[in-house]
């Protein structure tokens, strides 16, 4: 019986750390009798031909020089001639775990591999069509900022509201000394604020620190946002454009 992948629910319940780890040991190839097994096959194996689980508590034993080893606890696979093998304890709770729960039974063993595998698979499906979908959604909104974007600069481009363009550009020069077009852009933000994605952009735009838009926003809706990040985006989040006022705020 191919045991190469399946655990038969061994590890299931683990940590993902502790599962791995475990999983190492029992994978790990051995020579036992001149065969090259993995421990768990090796432990099926032995189980099969009739060995038992024993626990040896306090096990001491001579060593070259005459002393006496510290007494522990030693783990063994035991045939009922008495010989057995040392095992460690992770390989002594499979062989517990595969006893208890009758495995020993080929014909269960079989179906459980038969019924992990199908999961399996179907798990394995399941998580490549919601990577898909997900990558759906990121190329969905990659393609939807790219077009908002050429919309965006299409309309800063056309602006033709020569009072507003004029506050802008008073405040931007008072500001810095100068004006750039891209500034335009948050005056069709503005004048489209209720487009869920220009408000996102606002958001992203009206930081604290970004005095002359904000001066800008103040002067064209007459709604002063505050002066930190916290108080700039929680107005923002509460206001609508028929919130601002109908004609632009005076600016010095």
């Amino acid at each position: 019986m191919n045991l190469n992948n399946t655990y038969f629910g061994f590890t299931d319940n683990m940590k993902p750390m502790q599962k791995a780890k475990v999983e190492k040991i029992l994978d790990k190839k051995k020579r036992f009798d001149g065969v090259i097994l993995t421990n768990k096959e090796f432990i099926y194996r032995e189980l099969k031909s009739g060995l038992i689980t024993e626990v040896k508590e306090n096990y001491q034993y001579y060593k070259r020089d005459g002393e006496l080893t510290k007494p522990k606890t030693e783990y063994r696979l035991k045939s009922p001639d008495n010989s057995y093998w040392t095992i460690e304890k992770t390989l002594f709770n499979y062989a517990n775990y595969i006893s208890e729960n009758g495995f020993l039974d080929e014909q269960r063993a079989k179906e459980f591999i038969i019924t992990e595998q199908n999961r399996l698979r179907r798990a394995e499906q399941e998580r490549i069509n919601q990577e898909q979908k997900e990558k759906e959604v990121i190329e969905k909104a990659k393609q939807e900022k790219i077009e908002f974007d050429q919309w965006l600069t299409a309309a800063a481009q056309n602006y033709s509201d020569t009072e507003k363009l004029q506050i802008l550009k008073d405040i931007f020069t008072k500001e810095f000394g100068n004006f750039s077009g891209n500034s335009i852009k948050l005056l069709v933000l503005i004048d489209n604020f209720d487009n869920p994605q220009c408000k996102a952009e606002i958001r992203e735009w009206l930081a604290y620190f970004n005095t002359a838009s904000l001066k800008t926003f103040y002067a064209i809706t007459g709604i002063n946002l505050g002066k930190t990040d916290k108080a700039i985006q929680a107005r923002l989040n509460e206001i609508t454009s028929n919130d601002f006022m109908k004609r632009s705020v005076q600016h010095k």
